[in-house]
């Protein structure tokens, strides 16, 4: 398992445990969407802090990758 999360650069906790936050967010939202009787059943406001979890959760993951520089070639 720790390969795979090397390869898509979750090597810290913080980073693995940013990851399963947005994986998991991510698949409520998708149930609540695909689901209609789970989607009735959250709340909105539930829903829209899954769905600030989703999107605060990837973009801090985002951010936290290491970061190469493009070289132009000469």
């Amino acid at each position: 398992m720790a390969g795979i999360l090397d390869r898509i650069g979750a090597t810290t906790t913080l980073m693995q445990l940013l990851l399963l936050a947005w994986l998991l967010s991510g698949q409520l939202l998708a149930l609540a969407f695909a689901i209609p009787s789970i989607g009735e059943t959250l709340t909105a406001t539930v829903l829209i802090f899954v769905a600030m979890t989703f999107a605060g959760s990837g973009l801090v993951y985002l951010s936290l990758l290491p970061f190469e520089p493009e070289t132009v070639g000469s």
